[in-house]
């Protein structure tokens, strides 16, 4: 087996572009792509301490419309941030300082007081446990965001796509993310 690595925070066409099987953090949409789940992955919304001294903590999502966000590009829906209340789907348009194309530039610029960001719980927890961060909106966030492999095709799936999917799932099965 050889692996060609491509760490890159955008969609990529499988097909076109000769890829045997991608990572995704997502809710599968509706697509021809087959998806396996890999693992769950939880969303933290958060911002600094020195943030929340100046803006207040927000209360509800539709604070965040007049607050500095930073938008991660990668994100679905972008500046259209969703989260959930009564069950139902609430979808609010933000804008901010800064945007970025990588969770972990996200994380550093709510760090250093730039904004409120949205980030996989794995990259916000240990922010977080430092003081570094300060989750918000923690009963609106949204659930079902899983990692998941997706390829374009099961019927000619190679072995060694088939062990690497295998070997994925067992992996973090034993070593959960938070």
């Amino acid at each position: 087996m050889t692996l060609d690595l491509r760490l890159e925070d955008r969609y990529v066409d499988l097909v076109d572009e000769g890829v045997d099987v991608a990572l995704r953090i997502s809710t599968m949409q509706d697509s021809s792509l087959i998806a396996r789940k890999i693992a769950d992955m939880q969303i933290v919304m958060a911002g600094s301490p020195s943030l929340l001294a100046k803006t207040g903590v927000p209360k509800h999502p539709e604070d965040l419309r007049s607050l500095p966000c930073i938008v991660d590009t990668n994100l679905q829906g972008q500046a259209n941030w969703r989260f959930i209340e009564g069950g139902k789907t609430v979808s609010v348009p933000v804008s901010g300082p800064v945007r970025v194309n990588s969770p972990l530039a996200a994380r550093q610029a709510a760090i250093m007081g730039l904004g409120f960001a949205a980030m996989p719980s794995y990259l916000a927890d240990p922010k977080v446990a430092s003081g570094e961060l300060v989750p918000v909106l923690t009963d609106f966030m949204p659930t079902g965001q899983t990692l998941q492999a997706v390829y374009p095709h099961r019927r000619h799936l190679a072995g060694k796509v088939r062990a690497l999917i295998d070997h994925l799932v067992d992996w973090f099965q034993q070593n959960p993310i938070s």
